[in-house]
């Protein structure tokens, strides 16, 4: 980017740990697509509530956890929204899309249940029964692996995403 636009003032950090204070009310707009959901919401708050403009927006396209249960991935919706109204934020539009990102977790879900599954576990006994010594000491890492991928399954699983979370556009204004 810097070759390419060398003119354009390049941010290099997190959205929480920029420098908020030199870019105190610099922006209209404010946009997050499917990156708060890695952040630290308490962090969050006043880097957006300083580099906003009076009057600017903040908007928000992300899935949210509907409770505690289940995977940890996405932030709890009750903890957005109570942060909100504490930090004096609301939101003024908002849109709840789950049923149009399903699809894509249909796709998404059958390629690593029904293609990528089998070629690992395809893999995985073709070594045991070409290689195995080599077999027996990663089959620790192996058992761990196909672990993990359950649970990645699980968190896109549409019907579990739809039970659990939501996926929402939104418009947020300071109160």
């Amino acid at each position: 980017l810097k070759k390419k636009f060398p003119g354009l003032e390049l941010i290099e950090s997190t959205f929480e740990n920029m420098p908020a204070e030199a870019h105190a009310a610099r922006y209209d707009v404010v946009l997050m697509s499917e990156s708060l959901q890695f952040m630290d919401l308490e962090r969050v708050f006043p880097v957006v509530q300083k580099i906003l403009r009076p009057g600017g927006r903040w908007l928000v396209v992300d899935f949210f956890r509907k409770d505690e249960l289940g995977d940890k991935s996405g932030q709890p919706w009750s903890n957005f929204v109570t942060g909100l109204k504490e930090e004096g934020w609301h939101i003024t539009e908002q849109w709840d899309h789950t049923e149009n990102v399903l699809p894509l977790l249909r796709y998404v879900h059958m390629l690593g249940n029904d293609v990528f599954r089998p070629l690992l576990d395809y893999a995985f006994d073709k070594l045991k029964e070409k290689q195995p010594g080599v077999h027996y000491l990663l089959e620790e890492a192996i058992d761990r692996l196909n672990s993990k991928g359950e649970k990645m399954l699980d968190v896109i699983n549409p019907a579990s995403f739809a039970a659990r979370k939501k996926y929402v556009l939104m418009a947020i204004e300071r109160s």
